[in-house]
């Protein structure tokens, strides 16, 4: 079907450079010091490489941040 094999890693790099691009707004538009009030820690499921708990752990103090992969 193919002339040539089709290799995933396109696909990923082109996947990895969504989250250091929108992160920072999701960050900042996000009430996220209200939201963890109280709570032990922010889980980042599904968090991939962590991009958007670094843009977290930047704008705001929490205790904890944990990424879920």
């Amino acid at each position: 079907m193919y002339d040539r094999p089709v290799t995933p890693l396109p696909l990923f790099v082109s996947l990895g450079a969504v989250g250091p691009t929108s992160d920072p707004g999701v960050a900042a538009d996000f009430p996220w010091a209200e939201i963890s009030k109280g709570k032990d820690a922010i889980v980042d499921v599904g968090g991939g490489q962590g991009t958007l708990c670094c843009s977290l752990a930047v704008k705001y103090v929490l205790q904890r941040i944990v990424v879920d992969c």
